[in-house]
């Protein structure tokens, strides 16, 4: 008689609970896969986009490109999956009314030669953080964006106060560090930073040169299709799961869907985001509302990325920025004052520029946020809502994230994806997906890569204390 396979259902499909997925179906559990959109992705959404051409391309609206060097396991999967990659290098542009700032290009011109002193202060404040670091982390320790050592000061020392401490002055920090961040974090409300993160960010997207990147030689749409292929009648999309209810030690989980129905799994990834979490879990425990409602999303504190713009009007651009925008940069960033003295942020992902599938077109693609001009509405493709997607970069969420373990696998539910890890990142939210997938009993896929295989190890050692 043949044993009967444990049952795991995975609610999420974003990087985290997919991965999870996959590695728990090569190991030979029963997996079922409930996504509360139309499509997989999480916040790697995707779009078809006609071109003036008559040319379909299929192209990547967030979670654009990755640094190899540090994202070893997402990597790792690529390879596995057969996805073909591409190196890009990717410039910023930025303008303070009559004076911009562009990296690699020309140092001591407009916004860089103003705030040169600055520039200096700052290549110092990266030097004493790594070397900090070093120091907690093990100096003969490899290069990695998991290394997490609890007793190190810059955990809690925030990037602005240590800016202030080096006599960094507010105009540079408001002109060109927060705007050059805000499009990496999708938030401006990054005062709070902790200055432990500042060397890894630096050397994923530089501050003062382009950044060496890679990116989907198509799209992320190929890694989810290729991570769900051997279980994809087991996908449900347009399916939210409005009810979680743990039913024991023993018991196992029921998961109950805005129809009624409702299954019983032996397991339970949850890779959504917290408030979805918190809107459906039943007889939760005191701990539990502490992790899932103390999450911070950067929403709540700042609206500038809450919706951006998806179209083909390039004229929301200055005219006098518009020609070299559309050619070589990645971002188009205009900062302005409100009438109150503070900063205000507008955003261009100027996707045409180098984005390999739709480079070699001669269409306009772009997301716009928090733009003083609104595009053509005949050039409006879509709208996106990054409300309770990205959970703020802060020491609270930070401890939250170590406070996890204490509830993983209790009462047969296990958590992964931004929420309840140390922070953002492809890379993050897919090794946690692992290492849940690892607690359930799934082996960890990639043992032949050493680094990586280290990279999980430390993750595994904060998710889950060991």
């Amino acid at each position: 008689m043949n044993e009967r396979r444990v049952s795991v259902g995975v609610v999420g499909g974003g990087i985290a609970g997919c991965g999870a997925a996959w590695a728990l179906d090569r190991a030979g559990f029963e997996v079922e896969l409930f996504e509360a959109s139309a499509e997989l992705g999480g916040n790697a959404k995707t779009i078809d986009w006609q071109t003036d051409e008559g040319q379909r391309v299929t192209v990547g609206l967030s979670v654009l490109a990755w640094p190899p060097k540090l994202f070893r396991n997402y990597c790792c999967l690529l390879a596995t999956l057969g996805i073909e990659t591409q190196d890009v290098e990717l410039r910023m542009f930025i303008r303070r009314g009559a004076e911009v700032y562009t990296p690699g290009l020309d140092p001591y011109a407009g916004l860089a030669g103003r705030h040169a002193d600055d520039l200096r202060r700052w290549r110092a404040m990266i030097r004493l953080v790594r070397r900090v670091n070093r120091v907690f982390n093990g100096r003969g320790s490899d290069e990695s964006i998991y290394h997490f050592a609890p007793l190190n000061p810059m955990n809690v020392i925030r990037l602005w106060a240590l800016a202030r401490g080096f006599g960094i002055s507010r105009a540079f920090w408001d002109d060109i560090v927060v705007a050059w961040l805000s499009a990496f974090f999708l938030t401006t409300k990054l005062d709070r930073l902790p200055a432990v993160m500042l060397p890894t960010i630096t050397d994923i997207m530089p501050l003062e040169a382009p950044a060496s990147l890679q990116t989907w030689r198509q799209s992320s749409r190929e890694v989810f299709e290729g991570l769900t292929a051997p279980f994809a009648d087991r996908v449900h999309t347009g399916r939210a799961i409005t009810r979680i209810e743990s039913l024991g030690p023993d018991g196992g989980v029921e998961l109950g869907d805005a129809s009624g129905a409702r299954r019983r799994f032996d397991k339970v990834v949850l890779a959504c985001s917290a408030p979805a979490i918190d809107h459906a879990l039943i007889g939760r425990r005191r701990l539990h509302d502490l992790l899932i409602r103390g999450v911070r999303y950067c929403d709540e504190s700042d609206p500038t990325f809450n919706e951006g713009v998806v179209h083909g009007d390039p004229t929301v651009i200055r005219a006098e920025d518009r020609n070299p925008a559309l050619a070589e940069f990645c971002n188009v960033i205009d900062v302005s004052r409100t009438p109150d003295g503070a900063p205000r942020y507008e955003n261009h992902f100027v996707l045409s520029s180098w984005v390999p599938a739709a480079r070699d077109t001669r269409t306009p693609m772009l997301v716009s946020y928090n733009s003083s001009t609104d595009p053509d509405p005949d050039h409006v493709r879509r709208i996106i809502d990054n409300r309770g997607a990205h959970p703020e970069l802060c020491t609270g969420n930070l401890v939250r994230a170590l406070l996890y373990r204490f509830v993983q696998g209790k009462g047969g539910m296990y958590f992964c994806g931004s929420y309840a890890t140390p922070g953002n990142g492809h890379d993050l939210s897919l090794l946690s997906g692992l290492v849940v997938a690892a607690q359930i009993g799934a082996p960890y896929p990639f043992a032949s890569n050493a680094q990586a295989r280290a990279d999980f190890e430390r993750l595994r050692r904060i998710m889950l204390g060991r």
